[in-house]
């Protein structure tokens, strides 16, 4: 039997080659032969009959498990493990007792200096707080397109710019931040009474509501929720709907 690229060849004991066209008309197009055929082929002196393979297309899973298969033996798979429970055992670490205390340190130093200073009373603090949180709300797809795309891919003066924006707004959101809570937290030690019982109802009726609103997440703050400085998150922020301003600045 010989290949002959995409052919098929069938070759009988003397190495003679039958007619291509017609023995493979008769192995291929089955619909024309009949059983009479079909005997006479076999009974001629046929030494061998090679078939060329058809790939067969797998499915997604097939994909996988033989990807893993070869891939991930055994002992890879258990060094990959390893690997990954050393990098999360370290990650957890730095979360803990690096990043997390250097963001309450941060907080509880702007929070000191602005009881040093005696900035305004609680409710011109929550409010200039909130305020700022409504700016950087309205503002942060303008912000992000125009700061975090333009200026950045621009030129090395765009990236500099870039970088500077970046430093300022995220110090003025952590301002604005501490002075929303420290406002609120003044208004509660002005107006509500030091009571076991008011501070559990004050509990209650924060966390009903925030189950009602879904957002039970928003409790957990650092120091053990890491956000990194990616530049495509630097303006961005999530809100309880999602919704993106049409609202436009040119700068």
């Amino acid at each position: 039997m010989i290949d002959k690229g995409n052919d098929l060849i069938i070759v009988n004991e003397n190495n003679n080659q039958v007619n291509e066209d017609e023995n493979c008309e008769k192995l291929i197009d089955k619909n024309e032969l009949d059983f009479h055929e079909e005997t006479d082929l076999l009974n001629k002196e046929i030494k061998n009959i090679i078939v060329k393979k058809i790939p067969v297309q797998l499915d997604s899973d097939d994909i996988t498990r033989e990807f893993e298969k070869k891939k991930f033996s055994n002992g890879i798979r258990k060094n990959s493990r390893n690997k990954n429970f050393v990098l999360e055992f370290f990650d957890s670490l730095i979360t803990n007792f690096i990043i997390g205390p250097l963001v309450i340190g941060c907080w509880r130093g702007i929070w000191s200096l602005m009881d040093i200073y005696q900035l305004p009373n609680g409710w011109i603090c929550c409010l200039t707080g909130a305020g700022l949180h409504w700016i950087f709300a309205i503002l942060r797809e303008s912000l992000h397109k125009t700061v975090a795309i333009s200026w950045r891919n621009s030129n090395p003066i765009g990236r500099g710019a870039y970088r500077a924006v970046q430093l300022i707004y995220t110090w003025l959101f952590c301002v604005a931040c501490i002075m929303q809570w420290r406002g609120i937290w003044d208004l509660s030690n002005d107006i509500l009474p030091n009571d076991f019982r008011i501070a559990a109802c004050i509990i209650y009726t924060a966390v009903l509501i925030l189950m009602c609103l879904q957002s039970c997440r928003n409790i957990l703050a650092p120091p053990f929720i890491i956000l990194v400085d990616i530049p495509n998150q630097v303006f961005k922020f999530p809100t309880r709907y999602k919704k993106v301003s049409n609202l436009k600045i040119k700068i």
